[in-house]
């Protein structure tokens, strides 16, 4: 008996589409296991993307990178959709993705059209249809564009997404009664300088529940001032531009935040061993390391895709390795400095000469004493050597860094707050690199 193949089904539908065309992603859904069961297929896994637009970029939708993957891991034979615009409207993008299913010998199927891959005529229509749809697609997007595009001109909401402050009547941003709250939030921030005291201080004011990530976000809006997508009275002004400059500059001096409000002391500063990517900062409620929570950096590119496979080192490995070569680290930094101070003063003399010798060709060459050919021979020679000489800089740090070296780093470490940790770091580093074996193998030094 033949063995049953093996179906994934994948669904995606946009907001709009949703709304005007009614593909809901239970319709589709239903359609597909019909279609499954029909054919005497076992379905083994759905893959649903919600809200997803076909312009968006493959790597962009969550549930195809997921079916893409199982793909790798050889878990399907063959994919179901109900139409091709469900699956790509891009040419470049379907053959991207079509090589990876051709190498694990999964095929696709629509439930609504029919194609046949086998043959050119059957190709011809295939890219026919696939350059109609991204035609579409493009169509569709300079339309909205210069939609939008036309709203700005005439100082109109785009969306229906005002903010707080602010309420749309005939079509534009004017204040509303919570404005003195976004006024209250800014002239806070100036005195009190701590986004959680602001927090609260406006919670309990309003009577509000105000999240960090809320009061975060209206600290950063342009648009309070009347600035919106850089047109300068797009709304009504709500704070002066002079109090909107102090509090970015307040925020810009501030640690580095998060949305959950917690401080991740190296965020930012680690990156991933195998693809490069930044290491984002997370946090786990269940696991305990001596008394305190439990706080780690995971690769994003491993966590949503699982296409690295680097997935996390843990806060405390990161400290307790740092803290092991942080001195001799500022040492060898410190010679590599003086090294490098020594050879920018011998590259000024070295660069000094070629000069010198390149004015004097000139001369020869005015002079008569020299043909055109000798001259851009040697012109050309001398060039190179000057190009060679590339003086680099040296920290700025250099005397913060030698004074570490006067006292007990780690004792003075482990007296400090999470706060105060992650300003010591990020004040003398620029890079942390670890190893796939999760140590810490250099420091680079601002």
């Amino acid at each position: 008996m033949q063995k049953a193949k093996r179906a994934g089904l994948y669904i995606r539908v946009s907001k709009e589409e949703q709304a005007l065309h009614g593909y809901s992603l239970d319709a589709q859904e239903n359609k597909l296991k019909e279609y499954a069961k029909s054919k005497g297929y076992k379905i083994i896994d759905i893959y649903r993307d919600e809200g997803i637009t076909a312009r968006k970029k493959p790597a962009r939708r969550a549930e195809f990178m997921r079916m893409i993957n199982d793909v790798k891991d050889n878990r399907l034979d063959c994919i179901l959709f109900i139409k091709l615009d469900r699956w790509f409207r891009n040419v470049s993008d379907y053959y991207t993705y079509q090589a990876i299913l051709d190498q694990h010998n999964v095929t696709w199927e629509t439930t609504e059209e029919e194609y046949n891959t086998n043959t050119a005529q059957g190709r011809l229509y295939l890219n026919i249809k696939l350059s109609i749809a991204q035609n579409e697609s493009d169509t569709t997007a300079e339309r909205i564009k210069f939609v939008f595009e036309e709203k700005k001109k005439r100082r109109e909401a785009i969306s229906g997404q005002n903010g707080l402050g602010y309420k749309i009547v005939n079509k534009h941003l004017v204040k509303n009664e919570d404005a003195p709250i976004v006024v209250d939030i800014f002239e806070a921030y100036i005195k009190l300088q701590s986004i959680r005291k602001v927090m609260s201080f406006v919670n309990a004011k309003y009577n509000k529940n105000y999240t960090f990530r809320r009061i975060r976000n209206v600290l950063s809006q342009k648009k309070y001032t009347g600035e919106k997508y850089g047109i300068s009275d797009y709304c009504e002004p709500i704070i002066d531009i002079d109090t909107y400059n102090t509090v970015q500059k307040i925020l810009s001096k501030n640690i580095k935040w998060t949305p959950s409000g917690r401080s991740y002391i190296f965020v930012s500063l680690i990156h991933c061993p195998c693809c490069g990517n930044i290491l984002t900062g997370a946090y786990s409620h269940n696991i305990k390391y001596r008394n305190n929570h439990y706080y780690y950096y995971r690769c994003p590119n491993h966590q949503k895709n699982h296409n690295c496979p680097f997935y996390a080192i843990p806060e405390n490995i990161v400290e307790r390795e740092l803290l092991k070569i942080i001195k001799p680290s500022i040492e060898s930094f410190i010679i590599e400095n003086i090294s490098l101070n020594s050879t920018d003063n011998k590259n000024q003399i070295t660069k000094s000469t070629i000069q010198a010798k390149l004015k004097r060709l000139k001369e020869l060459y005015i002079e008569g004493f020299i043909d055109r050919k000798e001259y851009d021979l040697d012109y050309n020679k001398l060039q190179s050597q000057l190009q060679a000489i590339s003086p680099k800089k040296s920290s700025k740090n250099l005397d913060k860094l030698k004074s570490l070296l006067d006292i007990d780093i780690a004792n003075m470490y482990f007296e400090l707050d999470r706060n105060h940790k992650q300003q010591f770091w990020h004040a003398i580093c620029k890079e942390v690199k670890i190893s796939t074996d999760k140590r810490v193998l250099n420091i680079i030094f601002k």
